[in-house]
């Protein structure tokens, strides 16, 4: 009998364990990350989306969502704090942190706002906000908030594999303190860990890339491949020129062509000057709980 009650009171400690475990990672997979206010998608649609983004946040521990409005606002703040709001009262969030990002799209103010929370604002920095927004702006100008937001939700899934790939140390130390607020894990991580280095490690084929999409690496590699041409343009050219002016010419006879120059085009090259982040090191800028970017459409 004491054998049995042993055995009873272990099992009873480990669900209790188990239970308290689950409280700890906060994610409803029951919960609507597809919060259309204004009824722009079909019942299809919305019922797709949200088997999507239910997937995506699982895989990455990040909680996705969209949200479209039609809601009138006195300027871009008032939209990123409906954003943030919306966020909030919906009870989205992956963790203590209530990590995760939500699409925000209010038709009324034109714009489009990706608002990041906990441990994202670390993963989705400002550049990374606007690289997505460009990936899914061709469908928004169109309407086409089904496809954008898969384009959104992709996106973000592969920015951050990249971070959970990389085995980054910060998420590790996200984890382990069990953050409530980004602010204080950015002050102690970033601010007061100077011996740290948190950037992300790129890989040689992004290393290439950057490289070619500098406007002084590529006119160096120009002049270089131009220099080698030249010299064995110079090395084949063995026989001297014996041909002159009289060779070609009836020293006889002559005439004088007219000449005229004439204008055909300008050419415009336009190179992007990239500004740095106003979060700082690692992670994109942000105020309290929540960070984000956004533009009009």
């Amino acid at each position: 009998m004491k054998f049995k009650k042993k055995i009873a009171v272990v099992l009873l400690l480990t669900m209790i364990y188990t239970l308290f475990c689950g409280y700890e990672i906060k994610f409803d997979r029951e919960k609507n990350r597809v919060i259309d206010e204004v009824g722009y998608l079909t019942a299809t649609e919305v019922n797709e989306l949200q088997r999507f983004l239910t997937a995506k946040s699982t895989s990455i521990q990040l909680d996705l969502a969209v949200c479209i409005c039609n809601e009138p606002v006195s300027g871009d703040p008032e939209d990123q704090k409906r954003a943030e709001e919306i966020y909030e009262t919906n009870g989205l969030g992956y963790d203590k942190g209530n990590s995760g990002v939500l699409l925000y799209i209010n038709l009324n103010s034109r714009y489009v706002y990706i608002c990041t929370t906990g441990i994202a604002i670390w993963y989705i920095d400002d550049y990374d906000i606007e690289d997505i927004l460009d990936d899914m702006w061709e469908d928004i100008e169109y309407g086409d908030y089904f496809e954008a937001t898969k384009t959104f939700a992709t996106d973000v899934a592969i920015i951050s594999t990249k971070f959970i790939n990389n085995s980054e140390e910060g998420i590790q130390v996200w984890k382990d303190n069990d953050y409530e607020e980004y602010a204080d894990f950015y002050f102690d991580w970033v601010e007061n860990n100077k011996d740290v280095d948190y950037s992300l490690k790129e890989s040689v084929g992004e290393k290439i890339v950057k490289v070619f999409k500098n406007p002084i690496g590529c006119a160096i590699i120009g002049a270089i491949i131009s220099g080698i041409i030249v010299l064995v343009m110079c090395m084949r050219q063995k026989t001297k020129m014996k041909a002159n002016k009289n060779t070609y010419m009836d020293t006889s006879k002559y005439a004088i062509n007219q000449t005229v120059d004439q204008y055909l085009r300008t050419t415009t090259v336009k190179t992007k000057i990239e500004k740095s982040s106003g979060g700082g090191g690692g992670g994109g800028s942000f105020r309290g709980s929540h960070g984000g970017g956004g533009r009009h459409f």
